[in-house]
């Protein structure tokens, strides 16, 4: 678990490491006088009733260019009411349903028909050419 204030210390190589050369902290470990709750889990001693004291709070960091940044607030824009739509005009009468149904086929058969008589005229016209130019080969014909 990473201390609360790990970004608040000073580099490792900068602190200052306590040192005992005659083992005094140790002596008092063994005696049982200092316990494991006299420190933090830093190591550090704590205050008596086992919390460690209470660091002061560090201030906010300065907002950053884009957070101090303001939006002006967007109005809608005001528009005049739409005009009333017109009422709209009453259908036409169905009238016969057969009729109806019929009319959209009656189209369509009209439709083939017109085009199987522009087939059946062109085919007429190539097939009166062949006969002309058949006609026109047998009076050349030398005999």
């Amino acid at each position: 678990m990473v201390p609360r204030d790990t970004g608040q210390r000073d580099e490792r190589s900068s602190r200052a490491v306590p040192f005992d050369p005659e083992g005094r902290v140790w002596a008092l470990v063994r005696e049982r006088v200092i316990v494991s709750t006299d420190v933090d889990e830093r190591m550090k001693p704590c205050v008596p009733g086992g919390e460690a004291p209470a660091s002061p709070p560090t201030p906010p960091p300065p907002p950053l260019p884009y957070q101090r940044q303001v939006r002006p607030p967007v109005l809608p824009p005001v528009l005049p009411p739409p005009p009333p739509t017109p009422p709209t005009p009453p259908r036409a009468p169905l009238g016969s349903v057969a009729v109806n149904v019929l009319r959209g086929e009656v189209r369509a058969l009209e439709a083939q028909n017109a085009a199987l008589a522009k087939l059946v005229r062109r085919q007429d016209h190539v097939i009166s050419g062949f006969c002309a130019l058949y006609t026109v080969d047998r009076e050349n014909v030398r005999p």
